[in-house]
């Protein structure tokens, strides 16, 4: 299970999502539409992180979840300001 709450968002999203176990390296990254990448999170095992989105302008977002390099998940994230 992967969430993004609230969205759209405006300042801050919480994502979570179910940990896979104990020695896996649990990535979450952030990106535009074009691919590029904006935020990143590395070594995430608590099954949760807050992302601060001051930073970023109104639009949408893609936000990929990665378990030891192999991408699990994705979401579209609104960002609304």
């Amino acid at each position: 299970m992967f969430r993004v709450v609230p969205n759209p968002a405006q300042n801050e999203a919480l994502v979570s999502f179910t940990p896979p176990g104990e020695g896996v390296n649990v990535v979450l990254t952030v990106s535009d539409m074009n691919g590029r990448l904006l935020k990143s999170y590395n070594n995430l095992n608590n099954g949760y992180q807050l992302l601060e989105l001051n930073d970023l302008s109104s639009g949408f977002y893609i936000v990929l979840l990665s378990f030891d390099g192999v991408q699990v998940s994705s979401q579209k994230m609104i960002v609304n300001k």
